[in-house]
């Protein structure tokens, strides 16, 4: 499984978002990539899915979730990715 992470270089939530979501991939070894809005291909993948709000955490070009989540909620969305 490989996630993505689209976030907002100007975006507060969105560095805190990064480490929660890199550190709950790292003990579930998935794969994290992480892109942002003001690069190329960031806005290329937010266009395709009308991403309005960021962070967004992508899989298999589905929004699976939306902004800074704690420590238990990824996962718990992790887990229910993995179950799925």
């Amino acid at each position: 499984m490989k996630l993505i992470l689209i976030i907002s270089g100007s975006c507060l939530s969105c560095k805190a978002a990064h480490d929660i979501w890199l550190t709950t991939c790292q003990s579930y070894d998935i794969k994290l990539s992480t892109w942002d809005f003001e690069n190329e291909t960031g806005k290329n993948i937010a266009e395709q899915l009308d991403i309005k709000s960021f962070p967004a955490l992508i899989n298999n070009k589905k929004i699976i979730a939306v902004g800074c989540p704690n420590a238990a909620t990824a996962k718990k969305i992790i887990k229910q990715l993995l179950n799925s």
